[in-house]
């Protein structure tokens, strides 16, 4: 049998297994006969199959098609997919449990990938028509602070002018708006509306495609450059010193030239850097904070990989990590867009893949993958 088989008594220890879930979860067989599904399950898993078996043994109605997370012997987090049923002994009365496992790992990751994108695709035709209904007060709203302050300034003759008309001597004013801070509040609305904007324009880019062009690209150069920018991104605002952050390269040194837009591939790898260094420096930790870049040839792809050693992500925030304005940073500090963007880039514009893996305080590990070829 490809699928795991196994037989179990009442409480779930093993008294037959299969060469199959022999190999699925990574231990002999030998190994496996009396272990107890404990060894291999968290809490919270083991207590759903007690739940579930204790169903079985009530009704003697089978199960199918139950899920539960797995840790293999390697260490290994696997889905597995599990159909069990009552075993009764020749007296007739209950002595265990039998079923078959299959591995659904895989299958689950692509699921949630359809999901993701199916559900990122419905937002962002919405995020592109709250993006056009809100550039046009926008516009007017900058526009109209703009002429506020021109008008106000002393610098332009007309100005002046139409003052004396009045009776107003604008370099008597200046010194009241000063104190009153009445420019600084112009300015700072000013300074708002431009920060809405360049939000405004995010939700558009993660909305549609690029009609930039595809040129055949050397990666390596791509992301080395994007270090470089990165290594520069050191203020006292954002918090962390890329001068302080150790860059591992793991690089296939027969890598082909890949075809994509450059400035966007650009914008997705610094967005990653960034989020990966404020990661680690939001977490108090002894190691020394690193990052590993990773680019490999794996079948018709080329696959990239962002992992650092940062505090990893919960479960629950994983499964919202690309959706748009969704984030864990303090208001003020992010808009939610950066990895939806980043997401739409690959996806959209770049027929590609883009994945997270993390686990509390075992890092996050980004991976990318795109095409060889240009469909």
């Amino acid at each position: 049998m490809e699928e795991g088989y196994f037989e179990v008594d009442l409480v779930g220890t093993f008294t037959l297994v299969n060469n199959s879930l022999s190999n699925m979860l990574g231990y002999s067989k030998d190994e496996l006969l009396g272990m107890n599904n404990r060894s291999y399950m968290d809490p919270a898993t083991t207590a759903s199959a007690y739940k579930i078996h204790g169903a079985i043994y009530e009704t003697g109605r089978p199960r199918k098609y139950i899920n539960y997370d797995i840790n293999r012997k390697d260490g290994q987090k696997r889905t597995f997919e599990v159909s069990s049923a009552l075993r009764l002994n020749n007296e007739g009365h209950p002595c265990g449990f039998s079923g078959v496992a299959r591995d659904i790992t895989e299958r689950k990751k692509s699921r949630e990938l359809m999901v993701q994108t199916e559900k990122m695709m419905s937002i962002g035709g919405l995020a592109a028509g709250m993006a056009h209904e809100i550039n046009n007060p926008l516009g007017g709203m900058l526009q109209g602070v703009q002429n506020i302050q021109r008008r106000l300034s002393p610098d332009f003759k007309s100005n002046h002018k139409t003052a004396r008309e009045t009776g107003l001597d604008l370099q008597q004013l200046q010194p009241y708006l000063e104190k009153r801070g009445i420019l600084s509040m112009l300015k700072g609305i000013q300074d708002s509306g431009f920060k809405a904007a360049q939000i405004v324009t995010n939700m558009l880019q993660f909305s549609r495609k690029s009609e930039s062009s595809f040129a055949p690209t050397d990666l390596v150069i791509l992301i080395e450059r994007v270090i470089e920018l990165a290594g520069n991104d050191y203020n006292l605002k954002n918090k962390y010193d890329f001068r302080n952050i150790t860059i591992l390269r793991d690089f296939d040194p027969d890598l082909p030239l890949v075809p994509c837009m450059e400035t966007e591939i650009e914008q997705v790898i610094l967005n990653l850097l960034i989020n990966a260094a404020s990661a680690m420096t939001s977490e108090k930790s002894n190691l020394p904070h690193q990052i590993r870049l990773v680019i490999r040839v794996e079948q018709k792809t080329v696959r990239i990989e962002v992992a650092d050693n940062g505090p990893g992500i919960e479960k629950e925030t994983l499964k919202r990590i690309f959706e748009p304005f969704f984030t864990t940073k303090p208001v003020g500090e992010g808009t939610g867009l950066g990895l939806s963007v980043s997401y739409m880039i690959i996806h959209n514009n770049h027929e590609g893949t883009m994945e997270v893996e993390s686990e509390p305080g075992k890092g996050t590990k980004f991976i990318i993958r795109l095409p060889l070829e240009k469909n």
